[in-house]
C-alpha cells in the first residue's frame, strides 16, 4: 500500500512539474507568435530548429542564432527585444486560464496528433472546453449552410449509424450541415468539437450562441487557432478548413455546391490523404453537384449510410477491438505489456514523454523498449517522438 501511494504521488509531482515546463514554453511560444514579420510557417521552421523548445531560442546567443541557425539580423533583433516582453505573455496565459481557454502547442501530448501529419499545422491552437483530441475515430461532417431538409436527415441517420463506434465529430458550427452535425453528435451523446474561423472571444453565426454553449456542457470543445479578440473575417473560415481536415480520419459532405466550403475541406483531406465520402443527388440539385463532381471525379466515395462509412474505413467496435489487443498482453514482458497497456488507455497517439511517466520508465530505456516493439511489429513511431499501438 505505502508503495502504491508513493508511485502516485511520484506520478502527480512528475505530472506536475511537465504541466509546469510547458506553461513556461507556451509562454514564450506565445511571444514569438506576436513577433512582427514571423508567420506560422516560419515560427514551424523556428520550432524545429531548436526541437520544439521556445525558451531556448530566447537563450540562445547572437552567434549562435546568426551563425548556427542562419536567422537573419532583423529577426534577431525581434527576438531580443521580444524577450524584453515575456512577462506580458505570461500574464495573457493567466488571463485565458481565466476564461477557460488554454493553449494546445504543437509539441503538446493533447494537441490533435492527426494534424502534425500535415505540412501546414498550426504552431498551436486555442480550445475551450477537454474533449479528447485523440480519439480511436475521428470523423468531419461538413456541407453547404442552405441544407434542405433531406440534407440534415441523411446527416441525422449518418450519426446515428455510426455512433455505437463513439467517434470524435468535427465540423464548423457553421448553419446548415454544419450545425446539424454538431446537434446530432450532442443527440447522440458523442464528444463534438467546433472548428472557428475566428478568436473564442466571438460567436458566429451569432444563431449558434445557445449551440456553443451546448457544446462545451456535454464534454465537447470549441477550437481556434487565431488570437482569442480576432473577429471574424472572410479568409478565415477557407483557412480553419484546413483544421476540420486535417484532424481528422475521413470528411463526410453531405450536401454541397460545386464551389464553396465544404468542396475546399473535402479537397484539403485528399491533399493529407484522408478518405472523403460524400452522399450522392440529383444531378439538378444545386447542392448536390459537389457530391456528384466529387464521386464523379474519384475523389470521393459513394456513400448511402453511416454503415457504408463503418465498413470502408474498417471500424470495429471498441470493446471488440481493445479484447482482440489486450490478448497479445501474455506473450509481453513486463516492461512491454506495461507500455502496451499504457498505449491501449490512451486509445491513440501518446508522446514519448507522456509515456515516460505513467510507466515510470526511464525516457532512455523506453526508447530503448520502443525501438524493439516497432521491430516486433507491436507499436508504431510517429512524428514527434509519439507512438501508438498497431
Amino acid at each position: 500500500m505505502f508503495y502504491r501511494l508513493l508511485n502516485l504521488v511520484r506520478q502527480i509531482t512528475n505530472y506536475c512539474h511537465l504541466h509546469k515546463l510547458n506553461a513556461k514554453k507556451i509562454k514564450y511560444l506565445l511571444a514569438l507568435a506576436n513577433m512582427q514579420g514571423l508567420g506560422k510557417t516560419n515560427l514551424r521552421n523556428l520550432l524545429n530548429l531548436f526541437d520544439n523548445d521556445p525558451e531556448a531560442i530566447f537563450n540562445a546567443s547572437d552567434k549562435e542564432l546568426l551563425k548556427q541557425y542562419r536567422i537573419g539580423k532583423t529577426l534577431l533583433q525581434r527576438i531580443k527585444f521580444t524577450s524584453k516582453e515575456i512577462d506580458l505573455f505570461e500574464q495573457k496565459l493567466i488571463l485565458l486560464e481565466d476564461k477557460g481557454i488554454n493553449v494546445l502547442p504543437c509539441f503538446s501530448p493533447d494537441y490533435p496528433q492527426r494534424l502534425l501529419r500535415c505540412n501546414d499545422y498550426p504552431p498551436f491552437i486555442y480550445r475551450k472546453g477537454n474533449t479528447n483530441l485523440n480519439p480511436q475515430y475521428s470523423l468531419a461532417i461538413v456541407g453547404t449552410r442552405n441544407a434542405t431538409e433531406l440534407g440534415k436527415l441523411h446527416c441525422k441517420k449518418i450519426i446515428e449509424a455510426i455512433a455505437p463506434y463513439k467517434p470524435l465529430i468535427v465540423s464548423g458550427m457553421a448553419l446548415g450541415i454544419d450545425g446539424t452535425a454538431h446537434k446530432e453528435a450532442l443527440s447522440y451523446k458523442l464528444d463534438t468539437v467546433a472548428i472557428l474561423g475566428h478568436g473564442l472571444n466571438f460567436i458566429y453565426p451569432n444563431q449558434h450562441k445557445d449551440l456553443a454553449k451546448k457544446i462545451l456542457a456535454k464534454n465537447g470543445s470549441l477550437i481556434s487557432e487565431y488570437d482569442i479578440d480576432q473577429g471574424p473575417e472572410k479568409g478565415f473560415f477557407a483557412e480553419r478548413n484546413r483544421l476540420i481536415a486535417g484532424m481528422v480520419d475521413a470528411v463526410i459532405v453531405v450536401e454541397a455546391a460545386i464551389k464553396g466550403g465544404a468542396h475546399i475541406t473535402a479537397e484539403l483531406a485528399i491533399g493529407y490523404h484522408r478518405d472523403v465520402f460524400a452522399i450522392p443527388g440529383r444531378p439538378e440539385d444545386i447542392y448536390s453537384q459537389g457530391c456528384n463532381k466529387l464521386i464523379k471525379e474519384n475523389k470521393a466515395n459513394l456513400i448511402e449510410s453511416g454503415e457504408d462509412i463503418a465498413d470502408l474505413l474498417g471500424w470495429s467496435m471498441p470493446n471488440q477491438k481493445k479484447a482482440i489487443q489486450r490478448s497479445l498482453l501474455p506473450d509481453l514482458n513486463h516492461e512491454q505489456a506495461l507500455i502496451y497497456e499504457q498505449l491501449l488507455q490512451k486509445g491513440t497517439a501518446i508522446h514519448i514523454d507522456e509515456l515516460s511517466y505513467k510507466t515510470n520508465l526511464l525516457p532512455a530505456k523506453l526508447s530503448g523498449i520502443l525501438t524493439e516493439m516497432e521491430i516486433l511489429g507491436i507499436v508504431r513511431s510517429l512524428p514527434g517522438k509519439h507512438f501508438e499501438y498497431v
